[in-house]
């Protein structure tokens, strides 16, 4: 299974090589070779994320270089000033992931600005190790196993986001998990969900509004993060109310719906929210994935864009274990948990801890999902 996924991982590591060096060909051709500086690379995404260069900080005091000294620092072909940071697998559907370790954490809050009701804190030690997708599912990567399994079509509600690299959106939770099993069935992976406890029936495009749903957690294929493994991941060893600190996040602004930009810096450089809603990327919708900083473990989006679809079923009340646990997962209720925030939530909606229980028959523009793999 690992090589298999080296395999992978190689393969479209020299794929994306070999069309950069491609474009860069082209490009000495074709470009003007216009001036930036560094610092425009703060203004100007699209031609900085064009090339997947990982930028961690601000390049403040370079010289100015042209368009075309970018393209070939993103490869690698001059020294440069970009950090890259490899991720640990890579789908060629659905992209990079990155790895995150099993540990034991403080999962909810009784400290946070502006608490939601169910919150009430445990600790929780996770004993899987995860591969967990950089990014939310795309419009694009439903659309592109969509051309080679049977999924349905895309539901996603065009007036919240219609381009192809925004996420997918409007889904339903079993709808996720069908996602997810005919992925692993492209990759002939041994499949995570089943309609029966013996993990005898898999789910598949026949029966997947059936019924009941099983999940077995160790099996190598992909799945929904549970609600902890969720919270683990998007509070990447930290600790307060978001996984980078917003000093301007306070009670007496943390429950306003606010939609003026720059009210949370920090928390904007990171997440897609009601503050920054109206942004030229994406007027009052959903936006492109992965185009603001990562969290500390090099996952996008988990604070805003679209709240992501767990496994956990709720109750919709305060139903959180009353000591420690391990390997936690919700099994009582009719709702299903979601987590991280949305391009038209409140600040306090996209807190590490918030907790979002709908139907999961429920569709809105607001909810999606991402992938993850227990790593065997």
């Amino acid at each position: 299974m690992i090589l298999q996924r080296q395999i992978v991982l190689d393969t479209v590591k020299i794929e994306r090589r070999m069309a950069k060096a491609i474009s860069v060909v082209l490009l000495s051709f074709l470009l003007s070779t216009p001036m930036l500086k560094g610092d425009d690379l703060l203004t100007c995404p699209d031609i900085f994320y064009a090339w997947g260069v990982n930028h961690q900080s601000p390049c403040s005091g370079m010289n100015k270089y042209t368009v075309l000294d970018f393209i070939l620092y993103s490869i690698d072909l001059c020294p440069c000033n970009f950090p890259t940071i490899n991720p640990d697998y890579i789908d060629p559907i659905v992209g990079d992931f990155y790895a995150v370790t099993a540990g034991t954490f403080i999962q909810g809050s009784d400290t946070d600005p502006c608490l939601g009701g169910t919150e009430s804190p445990f600790t929780h030690t996770l004993t899987r190790d995860i591969l967990v997708m950089e990014t939310e599912v795309t419009r694009q990567m439903w659309a592109d196993l969509m051309g080679v399994q049977p999924l349905p079509v895309d539901p996603t509600d065009l007036l919240a986001g219609s381009g192809m690299n925004h996420p997918v959106q409007s889904i339903q939770w079993p709808e996720a998990l069908l996602f997810a099993n005919l992925l692993s069935a492209e990759r002939a992976l041994i499949p995570c969900y089943f309609i029966d406890a013996s993990f005898l029936t898999v789910l598949n495009e026949a029966n997947y509004l059936d019924g009941e749903y099983y999940c077995n957690f160790d099996a190598e294929g992909y799945r929904l993060p549970t609600e902890g493994e969720s919270e683990y991941f998007i509070r990447a060893g930290t600790e307060g109310p978001f996984s980078i600190d917003e000093p301007d996040y306070h009670t007496g602004n943390c429950f306003d719906w606010i939609t003026t930009p720059g009210t949370y810096p920090n928390l904007e450089s990171v997440a897609w929210l009601a503050t920054n809603i109206n942004d030229p990327v994406g007027v009052n919708t959903t936006k492109p994935v992965g185009l603001l900083n990562p969290n500390p473990w090099n996952l996008r989006d988990v604070h805003g864009n679209v709240h992501e679809w767990c496994f956990d079923k709720s109750t919709g009340s305060s139903d959180y274990p009353a000591g420690p646990v391990t390997d936690y997962v919700g099994e009582t209720g009719t709702r299903r948990q979601a987590r991280g925030g949305a391009w038209n939530a409140s600040a306090s909606k996209c807190r590490s801890a918030s907790r979002r229980a709908n139907d999961p028959l429920h569709r809105s523009g607001d909810k999606g999902f991402r992938l993850v793999m227990t790593i065997p």
